[in-house]
Formats: C-alpha cells, sequence, structure tokens
C-alpha cells in the first residue's frame, strides 16, 4: 500500500487549462473515430498534436526534458502498435500527446507523482475496451464453441490468480475486477478470435484504405496477390494498389478514441484505487 499522504503532490503549470485542452483533444478524436468510420483527418492530428506541444514551453527546463523523454518512449510503443494493426495512428498521436500534456498526474487526479499519468488512462481504457468486446462477443456472436487448450491454461492460470489473492493479508478488489475482466475477456476473445476478425471485415474503396488492416485471410485471390501479405496498409503499400484495385477487403476495427476519452476522465476521478 502507498502512503498517498506521505508524498508530495505536483501541480502542472496551467493546469485546469490542460485538462480542458485535453478533454476537446480526445472529444474530437472520439467524433471523426466514430461518425468518420475511424479516420481522422491528418490535419487535425497535427494540429491539436502540435497545440498540445505549447503546454511544454511552460515547464521548468529540466522538466521539459523529462516530457519529451516520456512522450519519445510512450510514441514509439504505441507507434509499434500501429505498424502491426493493434491501433489506429490518431490513438497513437492521443496517447502520446497525453503523456506530454501530463508527464505527471495533474493534482486534480488526487494521485503523488511515482507513476506516468498515461498509466492509469491507459488502465482505465484498456478496461473500459475489454468490457465492451466482452459485451460485443456475448450479444453478437453465436456462442458455440468450446475452450481450447491456450483459454483452459487461462482458466488455470485465473484460479491460481484467485487463490493467491485471497490468501493475502490484503486483498483489493479494484485489482481483483480489473484483473478479472482482462482475463475473461482475454479468454473470449481467444475462443472466438476468429467469428470476431470476420464480423470487422468490410470492402471499401481503395481510397479509404489507407492505414487500414488488410483482411487477408478473406480477401479475392486477386487482392491477395496485388497487396501481398502485408498486415498494415501503409502509404507505401497504398501508392502501389491504388491504381490496380478498385476495392479492398479490410478489417474496420472498433473506434478506441470514445475508450480514451472516458478512461481519461476516469483517470481523473478514481486513480487513487489503483495505489491502494
Amino acid at each position: 500500500m502507498i502512503g498517498l499522504e506521505n508524498i508530495d503532490f505536483i501541480p502542472l503549470p496551467f493546469e485546469e487549462l490542460r485538462v480542458i485542452f485535453a478533454l476537446f483533444y480526445l472529444i474530437v478524436f472520439s467524433y471523426f473515430d466514430i461518425k468518420n468510420d475511424r479516420n481522422i483527418p491528418d490535419r487535425v492530428v497535427y494540429t491539436l498534436t502540435a497545440l498540445a506541444f505549447v503546454f511544454v514551453l511552460f515547464y521548468p527546463n529540466e522538466f521539459k526534458v523529462f516530457a519529451f523523454f516520456q512522450f519519445l518512449v510512450v510514441f514509439s510503443v504505441v507507434f509499434l502498435l500501429y505498424k502491426l494493426g493493434q491501433v489506429g495512428l490518431g490513438e497513437a498521436f492521443a496517447f502520446s500527446t497525453l503523456s506530454l500534456l501530463f508527464p505527471i498526474p495533474p493534482v486534480f487526479a488526487n494521485v503523488p507523482a511515482v507513476l506516468p499519468f498515461v498509466f492509469f488512462i491507459f488502465i482505465f481504457s484498456s478496461l473500459l475496451f475489454a468490457v465492451f468486446v466482452s459485451l460485443y462477443i456475448l450479444t453478437k456472436l453465436r456462442l458455440s464453441k468450446l475452450p481450447g487448450r491456450g483459454e483452459v491454461l487461462l482458466v488455470l492460470i485465473y484460479l491460481i490468480f484467485l487463490f493467491i489473492m485471497f490468501n493475502t493479508p490484503f486483498v483489493n478488489i479494484f485489482y481483483l475486477v480489473v484483473v478479472s475482466i482482462l482475463f475473461l475477456s482475454s479468454i473470449l476473445v481467444s475462443i472466438y478470435k476468429d467469428d470476431l476478425l470476420r464480423s470487422f471485415v468490410k470492402k471499401v474503396r481503395v481510397e479509404e484504405s489507407l492505414d487500414e488492416v488488410f483482411a487477408y485471410d478473406y480477401a479475392s485471390e486477386e487482392e491477395r496477390r496485388i497487396v501481398g501479405k502485408v498486415r498494415l496498409i501503409t502509404t507505401e503499400v497504398f501508392e502501389d494498389i491504388k491504381d490496380k484495385l478498385k476495392e479492398v477487403t479490410i478489417y474496420k476495427m472498433i473506434p478506441f478514441s470514445p475508450f480514451l476519452l472516458i478512461g481519461f476522465l476516469f483517470s481523473l476521478f478514481f486513480s487513487p484505487v489503483l495505489l491502494i
């Protein structure tokens, strides 16, 4: 247990303005993510991200280095996930920008500067996304499959975790709930991965395929031959196929920006429960 009363809280310059700007940033991203079918215009991404750098000017010099370093580390990680087709480029910029705006938690969040604030945002966003995906599987897909060896192993690991948790002097109920949701969601996704991916398959005009995840397993022979066995339709791939195909089969994934927005709000009000 971390004694919050014994650690100093460090205020950030223009903290309230940072929170307002971050909310505006995430609301705009969420709007385009939902309304524009997961396509956030580049000019919106780059303009809002550039504006976030203005706040860095008000950091003390030594703190600027720390903020930039954290931004680069977070961006490197999420950009790799983007290249693997796990997140959109917009989400990569959003996570990185939040780490730049809040290299440490704002005083408003009532948690000390022991962890980057993006850690709390990531936990809450991932938790909310896991709940949504689980509900999506349970309500949208036909539940007829039995768990395989991998899922049985996950169940055994989860049961061992429960045994350890309930045999410790202090049981953090929130941690128990978080890990339980993530475990159960992972088991569901593992069992119904193929059905889940199939439900995301969509044909789009080739002009709309940039930065999308190519659905190789569900594409036509012509698409496979021209696009190749790639995960992400990068600019290089797009330039090569734009005059050769009219449509491309892609996975149209669930927009993540709304969960990032709600996760940010949860982080402002409920982050202390992660340190109990």
